[in-house]
């Protein structure tokens, strides 16, 4: 049986969201049984979201839930920083829609998002190339920018610093790459009254057209210089705003939308509360996500999060298989996972992305695993550099690299994995 024949009826109305469940299974350890479950699975989801309410959805748990309130309670300390020096930002993207939707973290989001208007997105660069560190990406891929920003990290450890990329800015405290909480910063700009919409959407895509052939050690500065050049946009407030044409590309505006937003949906900000934080909304939240032309914001998603429900740090998973050091565990029980927890909080301490892999089915496994805040997939990645297990060679079939069956000494564990030592 072929997998495409598994998607009939409702999992295969949408080709986009085929595409991403195979994306979603590819490398996994998964026979086409467990294959097909999954595929019920969405289905059931489906039936679900049409009688519950996304308003009432408990908290995310263990280390999600960790992770967002780190990050909230780091977005708070840096937006009361920003607001100090006149610069505003206010909540975004999946955090706005967690807003809107309960006044908390949507239970799969796993970062702050902020937009931020021109004038006050050009503050922030210069507030921090005052007073802290700023490192302009070479605007290539999503491999080069990472590896940049490890080595500028490293440099900077511990201190505040702000990655430009070439259609957005992130904010963190240079830690090590694995335990790196990171804020986004996107820019929009205030256009010109008048300005008719088609003729600039044609404007962005001949624009995105040119950037494709600028080489990518250029495109940073390429972005940069033709958004200060923006014959549409304006420094001063006006009755419109679009994202800038350093946001577009990660911005779904000029795709979906049939016009500018009205600047009284976003200005003047106002407070809230989020998280036990506070934080500048939009003055109409609801309106200002209206325009976007995606799924409402007090329904489900089609894919059930903003991403999908692995959220950002599975590309981290990824860069670090490919370039860093990742590691993944394997544990049968409780037992087991308590005997591997300090040398997987060891091996995060010291940049190396390790994570638990899922292989007791059922929902007890993710209780246990979400009681010690852990990081824990269902899905193997057989290019991990390490695979780590307490009870052998079972476990460790299918890895191409090392392997290693621990005996408790964590310590001694970290040492032959930092040299690289195989088994």
């Amino acid at each position: 049986m072929g997998i495409t024949s598994i998607f009939k009826g409702e999992l295969a109305n949408s080709i986009r969201e085929k595409k991403q469940f195979l994306e979603w299974m590819r490398g996994a350890d998964i026979s086409i049984k467990k294959l097909k479950n999954c595929a019920q699975t969405i289905d059931s989801l489906r039936e679900l979201a049409k009688v519950s309410d996304i308003s009432a959805l408990k908290p995310a748990s263990g280390w999600r839930r960790k992770l967002q309130l780190d990050s909230i309670n780091l977005a708070g300390d840096v937006t009361e920083e920003l607001e100090k020096a006149g610069i505003e930002a206010f909540l975004y993207a999946g955090c706005l829609i967690g807003y809107a939707r309960s006044g908390r973290f949507i239970p799969w989001d796993d970062d702050v998002d902020f937009c931020i208007m021109r004038p006050h997105f050009n503050r922030l660069i210069e507030y921090f190339e005052k007073n802290y560190n700023v490192l302009y990406t070479s605007g290539g891929t999503y491999e080069d920018d990472m590896g940049e920003v490890d080595e500028f990290c490293k440099k900077h450890r511990g201190k505040p610093v702000l990655i430009k990329f070439f259609d957005y800015a992130k904010y963190t405290i240079a830690d090590n790459h694995v335990k790196r909480i990171t804020i986004d910063f996107f820019p929009y700009d205030y256009i010109k009254d008048g300005t008719d919409f088609k003729e600039y959407r044609q404007y962005v895509y001949d624009f995105l057209e040119r950037s494709k052939q600028v080489p990518r050690s250029e495109k940073n500065a390429f972005r940069t210089e033709a958004e200060n050049n923006n014959p549409y946009s304006s420094l001063t407030p006006t009755s419109i705003i679009g994202s800038g044409l350093d946001c577009v590309p990660r911005n779904w505006l000029y795709e979906k939308a049939g016009r500018f937003i009205p600047s009284e949906y976003v200005i003047p900000l106002k407070w809230a509360e989020f998280e036990g934080r506070r934080f500048k909304v939009p003055a109409d939240p609801e309106r200002f996500l209206g325009e976007f032309k995606c799924p409402g914001f007090d329904t489900y998603p089609r894919q059930f999060a903003n991403g999908g429900l692995a959220g950002h740090e599975e590309g981290y998973s990824g860069w670090f298989a490919r370039h860093g050091t990742k590691a993944e565990l394997t544990a049968h029980s409780e037992e087991e996972v308590k005997a591997l927890l300090p040398l997987y909080e060891k091996l995060r301490d010291n940049n190396i992305f390790a994570e638990f892999i899922d292989r007791i089915p059922g929902d007890d496994w993710g209780y246990i695993m979400d009681s010690y805040e852990v990081r824990y997939v269902f899905r193997r990645n057989f290019d991990s550099q390490w695979a780590v297990s307490m009870r052998g060679q079972e476990d460790l079939k299918g890895y191409k690299k090392n392997k290693l069956v621990f005996t408790g000494d964590a310590e001694s564990a970290l040492r032959r994995i930092t040299e690289g030592s195989g088994s």
